[in-house]
């Protein structure tokens, strides 16, 4: 059966068929996906601007080593990867932490952009206000030099912890480039997988994941992640989980987690809030949040229940003294995101098992995704916070 990404160019001639819909995802969808014979379609298509959402589709292309999408785009003379050499090179890292080494030298090589593998952002260098470094204050008694190299070694630093290539931290990652902080991440998938020393970050993130943690006879380094994060725990990192990492870091707290009453759930869900939290500031009434998991979590030991759904009774929860915040739903993920899972067979075929499964057109609601991002980067920030004052 044909594929909605090889049924464009046909589709596209049709003129009831407007390709720039929702702010032109076919596009974005197309380069990442790695359909050059439809992104050149497109490009062809009156009123597709190669350059939409920001320059979205060739980032993705480079993030995901769509080398047939870099081409195409390349040869069309709206593109131009010089005007915006930071989005392009946050891009190639993203490309280089997935394993793509060949490609990035040779996009870096044929393009002629300058690239650093370590983010090179310094003080003041940052999209948004407020760049942070861990206890930055200014010692008017040191050299410019000095100075220079103290807040260097200050720098916040985080680590990632990633399970599945296609489940990235979405919101999370654009926000900490556009802060300049230093990521590190741990992808399990990889048989090479190592994690680092406790000293090596501030900030620890552990996000989704297609497996249980119960899985552990299945998936061996589940067992040595726990232990890991546990010890995490115990030195007061500030730690953020989200879906298998909420229920990661519950297990990791002494609570139990097992298959929720009502099997899987995708799609928008009411949270409704139980407790007043800065960490989760959503209205008295509730708010959507996108939601994909079959798994949930009781309520750790000396944890504050901060949300609650119709489906689930633990939805989010901090815990030590708010220094973790975990949610069993995805604020971090953006629409590209989600797209991606919905364009995987192995998901979306276990979907039709399950009642709770909300429509592709309902799940892929471009404001929804807007709005549940401006509650999350709130999180951050708060988060953000907690590592100023600690």
């Amino acid at each position: 059966m044909a594929t909605p990404l090889l049924c464009l160019p046909i589709l596209i001639g049709d003129e009831r068929v407007d390709p720039t819909i929702q702010d032109q995802r076919a596009l974005v969808t197309a380069a990442r996906s790695g359909n050059a014979g439809v992104v050149k379609a497109l490009l062809n298509h009156k009123g597709v601007d190669p350059n939409a959402q920001n320059n979205t589709p060739l980032l993705e292309a480079i993030a995901n080593a769509r080398s047939g999408v870099i081409d195409v785009l390349l040869d069309d003379d709206r593109v131009e990867p010089e005007k915006y050499t930071r989005d392009v090179q946050a891009a190639l890292r993203k490309a280089l932490k997935m394993g793509y080494k060949e490609f990035v030298d040779d996009f870096v090589e044929s393009v002629g952009i300058p690239f650093v593998a370590e983010e090179p952002q310094k003080p003041g260098d940052s999209k948004l206000p407020g760049h942070l470094f861990i206890g930055a204050q200014k010692d008017e008694s040191k050299s410019e030099e000095e100075e220079s190299s103290a807040e260097e070694a200050r720098e916040l630093r985080i680590h990632i912890l990633q399970h599945n290539s296609f489940c990235d931290s979405g919101t999370f990652y654009n926000w900490a480039i556009d802060r300049g902080y230093k990521i590190t991440t741990t992808l399990f998938e990889n048989k090479d997988w190592t994690l680092p020393a406790h000293d090596q970050y501030e900030w620890l993130v552990i996000i989704g994941g297609t497996m249980s943690v119960n899985d552990e006879a299945e998936f061996d380094f589940i067992a040595k992640e726990k232990a890991w994060v546990t010890e995490a725990i115990k030195l007061d990192k500030v730690i953020l989980g989200i879906c298998f990492g909420a229920q990661l870091i519950a297990t990791c707290l002494g609570a139990k987690v097992h298959r929720a009453e009502c099997g899987l759930t995708v799609g928008w869900v009411k949270m409704m809030p139980q407790a007043k939290s800065p960490l989760l500031q959503i209205p008295d009434d509730g708010f959507d949040f996108i939601e994909w998991h079959e798994d949930t979590f009781d309520l750790p030991p000396g944890a504050t229940l901060l949300a609650s759904s119709q489906h689930c009774k633990h939805e989010a929860y901090s815990a030590n003294n708010e220094r973790i915040f975990a949610s069993q739903f995805h604020p971090e993920m953006s629409l590209a995101g989600c797209q991606i899972l919905c364009d995987r067979d192995d998901l979306v075929a276990k979907q039709k098992e399950f009642p709770l499964v909300t429509s592709q057109e309902q799940v892929l609601n471009a404001t929804k995704y807007k709005q549940q991002q401006e509650i999350f980067i709130k999180t951050l920030e708060q988060l953000e916070q907690t590592l100023v004052f600690s």
